[in-house]
Formats: structure tokens, sequence, C-alpha cells
């Protein structure tokens, strides 16, 4: 995802706001009207609910009760540009300008961060915003339990060669499942959110089994990988695919594959 001139790789919320996560995507394939979903997360009863926005004169999309902090207004009418209104409690408020050059923030007329030809890759959260303060963090985690409410597209029985789902500029998997599906390599995944793997089995071409997993050391991007996320796979057989992970995943990422030399 590009957003103005930065570029936001694996990164599911590139804007946070609060406890309010903000995806931006396209409306369809090859469109470029931008669709905007929020997801809001209770503290409390760690759930994760999307808010369905609520349509304003202007092509104002409203998240959040009015006054609430940490409630969004967003003006998508130009899809070259983005605008938003942060409620940071009474009448004051942030804004967000997403633009073909820049991602601006803005106390009034004060510009307090300016984002410019960025790249952030591998972190859940591009941009996270504290409603109570205003201070402005770059990158992150989603919090412990949190679920993602994207619906999956179902693709069954079918042989799929995987580095053709993705794009070298844009190499991310999101929001499929698979079932009972041959995927074909070569191609190395790598995981940046929550995924499924049930009942798998690798054929390693021969290889010896330390040959799945490429070692991502410490906080290294894994740069060249497809990027996995909200994606599932049940039932299917891997032919030269191989993962990387850091060395705390590798155990857990393999757990739901059946090794076949």
């Amino acid at each position: 995802m590009t957003i103005g001139s930065n570029w936001f790789s694996g990164v599911q919320f590139p804007l946070v706001i609060g406890n309010r996560y903000v995806h931006i995507g396209y409306a369809e394939t090859g469109s470029t009207q931008p669709l905007v979903r929020v997801f809001h997360w209770d503290t409390e009863t760690q759930v994760t609910k999307e808010e369905l926005p609520v349509q304003e004169a202007g092509q104002l999309l409203t998240f959040g009760p009015k006054g609430d902090a940490g409630a969004i207004r967003l003006d998508v009418s130009d899809p070259q540009s983005i605008r938003g209104y942060i409620a940071l409690g009474g009448d004051a408020a942030l804004t967000v300008i997403i633009s073909r050059n820049s991602l601006q923030l803005l106390r009034g007329d004060s510009v307090i961060a300016n984002m410019a030809n960025n790249v952030v890759a591998g972190s859940a959260i591009g941009l996270r915003i504290d409603p109570a303060t205003g201070g402005v963090t770059l990158g992150g985690q989603l919090p412990e339990g949190f679920r993602l409410g994207f619906e999956q597209t179902l693709v069954e029985g079918e042989e799929i060669r995987i580095a053709g789902l993705v794009s070298p500029q844009e190499p991310i998997l999101a929001n499929q499942l698979f079932v009972e599906c041959r995927i074909l390599g070569p191609a190395v995944l790598a995981r940046v959110g929550p995924i499924e793997i049930t009942q798998c089995r690798f054929d390693t071409l021969g290889a010896g089994p330390e040959s799945l997993v490429w070692d991502i050391p410490g906080d290294r991007k894994p740069l060249g990988a497809i990027l996995l996320m909200n994606v599932g796979f049940r039932q299917c057989s891997f032919v030269g695919v191989a993962l990387a992970a850091r060395p705390d995943e590798r155990d857990e990422f393999l757990s739901g594959f059946n090794r076949n030399q």
C-alpha cells in the first residue's frame, strides 16, 4: 500500500488512532477509489469490531461518536488526497492530510509531523497517534489478542503459482484461504500478520528439512519474500516453497506442516 509518497509494505494498519485501527485499501482490483475500514479494539473485552461509517454531506465518513476522543472524520472524495480529522476530546482536533507527496499531521495550522518518501515494512502499524496527547510514533505491533476482521477469499482444489498472486512493488498476499491446493514456487514466504496453516505438506524436492526455513536475524526485514497477512492454508501441498522466519517464530511457523522429502 502506498500512502502519498510513503510505502507501507506488509503493514495491516498504516494509521492507528487511539484504539481505532485504520486500514486503507481499494474498492476493487485496479480501482483508484480508496476503501477505508476502521476497526475498534476494546482493551477490556479484547474484542475487535469493525465500525461502520456514518455518511455525512461532502463525502465525509465518520467513525465513532461525535466528540469522543479518537473519533475520526475522513474526506475521501478526492482519491489523490485523503483528509482526516481526529477528535482529541472537547473542541480540540488533529488533521491528517495524505497527498501524493506526503503524510502530514497538523494541530491547528502547525505541522507536528511530516512523512515523505519513507518505507515502513514488517510492522503491523504504520503511524500511531495518541488522541489523549497528540503524540505520534512510527511502527509497532498489534496488541496481544487482537484479531483481524477481514473476510477471506476461498480458493479450493487449485494449482497455484504463488508468486503470480503478488507484484514486486507490493509483494503482499492478504485475506485469502487456500483449501486442498497445490502451491508452487519458487518462492519464499514470510508472516507479517495472523496466518493459519493446518495439515499441510512440504515437498522439499530432495533437500534436507533445514533448507525449509531461511532465518531472519534480529529485526531485519524479509526483503524479497512474499508477505502473508490474514492468509490460511488447509490441507495444501507446497512444492519448491521455503519460509522466512525469526528464530523464535521458526517452530510455530512449521507446526502446521508435515515435511515430505
